[in-house]
């Protein structure tokens, strides 16, 4: 769903290690935007996406109805997945996000923050998972 400058997500994702006697899956949102002021990639996938929110974790088994999991889903997306995406109201909210530290910290986001002019905002992050990011903090700085 495009909303505005930035794009919404809610990908279903199934993990390769389902069986038929254990089938698990996940809900993930995830933000997307684009460098300039509007979406051009229409057809955006969650790996294209900034950031996004890892949880609501699934089972389906024998022993829950379909109603129960119906029930266990939407109560999820009511409750976890549509406050999320409501605190990205714009583009400007969630490179803030961003930069305060209130989402994941991907690969991704870090290159399109460098891009983008807001390396040197961004590097107090950078700093606090020296590991993970030693390249990025050597190119913002």
């Amino acid at each position: 769903m495009i909303d505005g400058d930035i794009g919404k997500l809610i990908n279903f994702y199934r993990p390769w290690c389902n069986t038929k006697e254990y089938y698990v899956f996940h809900i993930i949102p995830a933000i997307y935007f684009e460098s300039g002021n509007e979406i051009t990639n229409v057809k955006f996938k969650t790996e294209n996406c900034l950031f996004e929110n890892r949880g609501g974790c699934f089972r389906i088994t024998n022993e829950k109805s379909a109603e129960e999991l119906y029930r266990e889903v939407t109560d999820y997306v009511d409750a976890e997945i549509e406050p999320w995406l409501d605190k990205f109201k714009n583009k400007s909210d969630s490179v803030n996000a961003v930069i305060e530290g209130k989402t994941e910290l991907r690969f991704s986001t870090v290159q399109f923050m460098i891009d983008n002019n807001y390396g040197f905002r961004i590097l107090p992050l950078l700093l606090d998972n020296y590991e993970r990011f030693y390249f990025y903090i050597l190119l913002s700085g």
